[in-house]
């Protein structure tokens, strides 16, 4: 044995060498290539995001250039050269209306390639051909594409650098349909372009470019450095090689031609152009990202690795004593247990189980002693004689709900009364908890305890929340006197305005007590806001002013307190220049309920004052309004300023406290 057991110990001294050191290697592992697998999808999400910007912007430029050939049709060279003042001054608002300042410029080109018009330059140099243009060379092909997009130049004019997007010009005054006439060109100015990239980088490190199939770059958040125009990536690499097979989508691995730096890219085609949207991340920023990850990891992970291996050593040498440890322990839960019997005996805690099917009920000898019964005596207590003899009549129906949702949900809790048997054979009544489960679908196991200290309890608390409650009644009443005589600029105005506010409080604070803050009913906090207006009309030939109409909406306690503000505000704002005002005025509140518990409820005034205008600053009754169904309520408040008066629309989503109906019930357990 003692052989055994020195094995073992050095088998526990391996595995805590061994097993951490396995574990922290595989999460190493697992978090590179995580690492790899985000900044794939980052970058690919990146390409995506770059895609549909550049299709944006290049549909816009096509719409741009037919634009500019409209505004050119049927006019000859000479027309234009003869108008060109005038086209110049059209063509560079176009440029400053279609895109921010020098982000782009428009440019139209004879059949010679010579300038006609430009938006940035005038006058043209009319006697300069700009033939080594490939935008003035490809398209005089009849079968060339409808649109080109060019490398990179250096502009002959400004100097500035720019790629251009190109068609064929049509509908001149000169050549017949069909023919080469030249061509109307806009040209993107490589640094706006890179600035508009830089907005769509994930990372600052990152790239985003975009790249004609051929490989020659177009613009790129980076920037070209001191390049040459044109800039092309690699001929040899897997770019290029996607680049080459004309693929949809890619992602690879490789280095830049500008900077000769590794990263991962991902390559996505813009939709019907012949452009390439191109993210990419350094594999350095991302073996950095791995190493932020793991580092923290380390740091925790090797201090417990060593930790493992020091306590394995002096479990290896104190087995022993470790093992003496484990019976002392292992005695002393058992004597744990014993004492833990005795105190729910002393506790009065009674068990019992009760078989929902064959209905047979068995007791704990405490469960006897709890209703004053012994179980030699009294015998078997089955259901009907429980119900008979113990549970109050009033609460049978309260025992059989609880039994029908513990089948439902498999727990089973009750309060109860009960009639318990005393020393002089007759019945004092006391309360009951009941606790139990469901096991196997069948059986209710559970356990009951007298609570009728609690109950007592309870009720002297009720007792002294009424105390309470009346006291802080008092308090809001010396608050408003204190109010009404403190001096103030304008002093009446200012003690009826808050001594009106906090009245509002007081009352729905009233409504709130009498429920015992469970939450206070819609109908009662309008009809207690409103109880000084809603007197019948002279001679009570009229209904009454105030008409009400909703369900029945119980409000928590913040959202009445919240709710009875805004209400308060209406009614001042009405009282004093609205509806309320005036003798035939008449104030309408309608409120619903949403299928998703959201309350609406709308305040509608009519017969009052012709509103002119909605007010051209908003008071403090509605920046309250606003402010309060906003910030307690989490909803939104509209005022609709029409000209018979005011119409306020309330939303409130969480505003509502509702109460389920009780469901039918099977038959209860005789144990509860």
């Amino acid at each position: 044995m003692r052989a055994l057991r020195f094995r073992l110990g050095s088998v526990v001294l391996i595995a805590a060498i061994v097993l951490p050191a396995l574990i922290l290697a595989g999460n190493a592992y697992l978090l590179w290539r995580q690492a790899w697998h985000d900044a794939q999808s980052a970058v690919g999400a990146t390409a995506d995001t770059a895609a549909e910007y550049a299709l944006r912007v290049f549909e816009g430029h096509r719409l741009r250039l037919e634009r500019v050939n409209d505004m050119l049709r049927g006019l000859s060279d000479d027309e234009i050269r003869a108008n060109e003042r005038d086209l110049h001054d059209k063509l560079q608002a176009f440029a400053r209306s279609d895109s921010e300042p020098n982000a782009i410029a428009y440019y139209v080109f004879d059949r010679h390639a010579r300038p006609l018009v430009s938006s940035s330059t005038y006058p043209v140099p009319r006697d300069q051909a700009f033939l080594d243009r490939e935008f003035n060379t490809i398209l005089r092909d009849p079968s060339a594409p409808g649109l080109h997009v060019s490398p990179i130049y250096s502009g002959s004019l400004n100097g500035k650098p720019y790629f251009a997007v190109t068609r064929r010009r049509e509908f001149s005054g000169y050549a017949p349909p069909g023919e080469y006439d030249g061509i109307v060109s806009v040209s993107v100015y490589v640094d706006k372009a890179n600035e508009a990239l830089k907005r769509l980088l994930d990372q600052p490190d990152d790239v985003v470019a975009l790249l004609r199939p051929d490989g020659y770059n177009l613009a790129r958040s980076a920037g070209f450095g001191n390049a040459a125009f044109p800039v092309r990536i690699r001929p040899a690499g897997p770019m290029a090689n996607a680049l080459n097979q004309g693929v949809q989508r890619y992602n690879g691995i490789g280095a830049a031609s500008l900077d000769g730096t590794q990263r991962q890219f991902a390559l996505r085609r813009v939709l019907d152009w012949p452009v390439y949207a191109l993210a990419a991340r350094p594999t350095t920023a991302i073996a950095a990202g791995w190493r932020r990850a793991v580092v923290p990891q380390l740091l925790f992970g090797l201090p417990a690795w060593f930790a493992l291996i020091a306590l394995a050593w002096l479990v290896r040498r104190n087995q022993r004593e470790l093992e003496q440890r484990v019976e002392e322990r292992t005695a002393a839960l058992l004597q744990g247990e014993r004492r833990l019997r005795l105190a729910h005996e002393a506790a009065g805690i009674g068990y019992w189980e009760h078989d929902m099917v064959t209905r047979e009920t068995r007791w704990s000898p405490e469960m006897y002693a709890l209703y004053g019964l012994d179980p030699m005596h009294d015998g078997p207590m089955g259901h009907e004689r429980y119900f008979a003899e113990i549970v109050h009549p009033d609460d049978h129906k309260r025992v059989i709900e609880a039994a029908r949702h513990a089948l439902e949900t498999g727990r089973y809790e009750c309060e109860y009364r009960v009639m318990r048997r005393n020393q002089a054979g007759g019945r004092d009544l006391r309360w009951i908890l009941g606790r139990g489960v469901v096991v196997d679908g069948r059986r209710l196991l559970g356990a009951n305890v007298d609570i009728t200290a609690r109950h007592e309890a309870e009720e002297q608390e009720a007792m002294l929340m009424r105390e309470v409650d009346h006291r802080a009644k008092n308090v809001l009443a010396v608050v408003l006197s204190l109010l009404r005589l403190t001096p103030r600029a304008d002093s009446a105005l200012y003690a009826s305005s808050v001594e009106g506010r906090v009245a509002a409080m007081a009352r729905v604070h009233t409504l709130l007590a009498e429920s015992r803050w469970i939450g206070a009913e819609l109908q009662e906090i309008v009809e207690a806001e409103l109880a000084a207006y809603a007197s019948p009309r002279a001679g009570g030939a009229h209904p009454d002013r105030i008409t009400t109409a909703g369900p029945s909406v119980r409000l928590a306690p913040h959202a009445a307190q919240a709710m009875s503000v805004v209400l308060h505000e209406l009614a001042t704002n009405a009282g004093k220049y609205g509806a309320l005002s005036v003798p035939d005025g008449q104030v309408s509140i309608l409120w619903r309920l949403d299928p998703d518990g959201t309350l609406n409820l709308e305040w509608s005034e009519s017969g009052g004052p012709e509103i002119e205008s909605a007010p051209k600053r908003q008071g403090f009754g509605s920046r309250l309004i606003d402010s309060t169904v906003r910030r307690q309520l989490g909803g939104e408040v509209t005022f609709v300023w029409e000209r018979k008066g005011l119409r306020c629309i309330v939303v409130a989503p969480t505003a509502i406290q509702t109460e389920s109906a009780p469901a039918p019930a099977p038959e209860a357990a005789s144990g509860g």
